[in-house]
């Protein structure tokens, strides 16, 4: 089975200061998925070919960041196998309320072809008339008190399984 593959690349942040009366956010991390740079990959080992990902979250509690903690969560919707590699970048508490909202920027990376026939290699193989495989991620993370976001569902990504 092929382990999916990604970075973080960028977060952005919107704090939010109690000079004014603060949103009233959920404790639980909200997410929405924003945009997909594209939705057609080569298939492919890690780096042979990406997209970039981009939701946003809130936080009411906002400790969403995660001190060296895997806390966002991929799943292979084809498989069911679930990635969780990876930790978002510490967002410091500012503000009495500690509410926080932002986006998350990262970098997909490909992955193989999920051939329906057993014993053939998603990424050397070819299957006639097996053209493109679709694979769709769910997302979700969970913050520092443990509270866990709702998940989301990326827009679908089309695996090319021809050379």
């Amino acid at each position: 089975m092929n382990a999916l593959k990604y970075a973080i690349i960028s977060l952005s942040i919107g704090i939010i200061f109690a000079c004014s009366t603060p949103p009233e956010f959920p404790l639980e991390p909200v997410l929405t998925f924003e945009s997909i740079s594209k939705d057609t990959l080569n298939r492919g080992y890690d780096d042979e070919d990406q997209t970039e990902v981009i939701i946003s979250f809130t936080d009411g509690d906002g400790d969403l960041s995660g001190l060296d903690t895997n806390n966002m969560f991929l799943i292979d919707t084809r498989t069911g196998f679930t990635e969780g590699n990876f930790t978002i970048p510490d967002i410091p508490p500012v503000g009495v309320s500690n509410g926080i909202s932002g986006d998350i920027i990262f970098t997909l990376k490909t992955t193989c072809c999920n051939f329906p026939e057993p014993g053939l290699a998603g990424c050397e193989d070819v299957l006639q008339g097996f053209l493109y495989d679709t694979v769709v991620y769910e997302v979700y993370v969970i913050d520092q008190s443990g509270h866990e976001s709702n998940h989301i569902f990326l827009d679908p990504i089309y695996i090319r399984c021809f050379d």
